[in-house]
């Protein structure tokens, strides 16, 4: 037998059958049982059903230990919280979740480009306290998930310019055809200097060089400009010596 208090209340389940009550009839179905019907958990301990409501258009279960959906099992074991489906705070469930939400990627893209992370979080989340932005920026910038948006491995970069057939050749293609017909290529220039930063051919430095050549110059004096020399090609992810 255990006792739980909620609310000031105490609740009481019984492990054993022989710990029950007199008084106590029991719902042989916890799945269709109503509120205060003592029923048998899954696990054979007898808990008393607190609540029954509707999440969505399932059917949902609440009893002093946790919260249980009909279409699943239901077990008196203690849970980290008791009104979540999963048993786990929303603290856990943050930091345990694999894929980033819209709203996270988002938050890593404004970090990645400059934003400090508090105010990248209150704008990405539309949040009002600076305090609690603090405290779920820094949380966020734990995860794994976060980690691996604002630092992909080579491996992942290598798999994304695959799939859209971008090599070292596309990439100097791409700057010559812009010197040579080329009118107002800021822009075009500057997605070019992220894939070749991102390409990990050239030294940052050397791409800011290619660029201040690349940009504010007329066709003349780009063909009398010494071009920059670059490294043999290598595959992705080599060291440049």
């Amino acid at each position: 037998m255990r006792s739980y208090t909620i609310k000031g209340q105490e609740h009481i389940v019984y492990d054993l059958e022989s710990e029950l009550p007199d008084e106590i009839v029991i719902n042989p179905d916890w799945k269709n049982a109503r509120d205060g019907d003592w029923v048998r958990a899954d696990d054979g301990a007898y808990i008393q059903v607190l609540k029954r409501k509707k999440l969505g258009k399932t059917g949902v279960i609440q009893t002093c230990v946790g919260t249980y959906s009909v279409t699943g099992s239901m077990d008196t074991s203690e849970r980290e919280d008791r009104y979540t489906l999963s048993g786990k705070s929303s603290a856990t469930i943050h930091k345990e979740r694999t894929k980033p939400t819209r709203k996270e990627a988002e938050f890593a893209y404004k970090v990645v480009n400059g934003s400090g992370a508090v105010e990248a979080y209150m704008e990405a989340f539309s949040a009002n306290s600076v305090n609690y932005a603090k405290k779920r920026a820094a949380l966020l910038l734990k995860t794994e998930r976060i980690s691996t948006l604002m630092n992909p491995s080579m491996e992942e970069l290598e798999k994304v310019f695959a799939e859209l057939d971008v090599d070292l050749r596309y990439l100097i293609k791409g700057a010559k055809d812009q010197i040579d017909e080329g009118k107002n290529g800021s822009d075009k220039i500057s997605a070019l200097k992220m894939l070749w930063e991102a390409y990990g051919v050239v030294e940052k430095k050397k791409i800011t060089e290619i660029a201040g050549i690349f940009q504010g110059f007329d066709q003349k004096r780009l063909e009398d400009a010494k071009r920059p020399e670059l490294v043999e090609h290598q595959s992705p992810g080599d060291e440049v010596a």
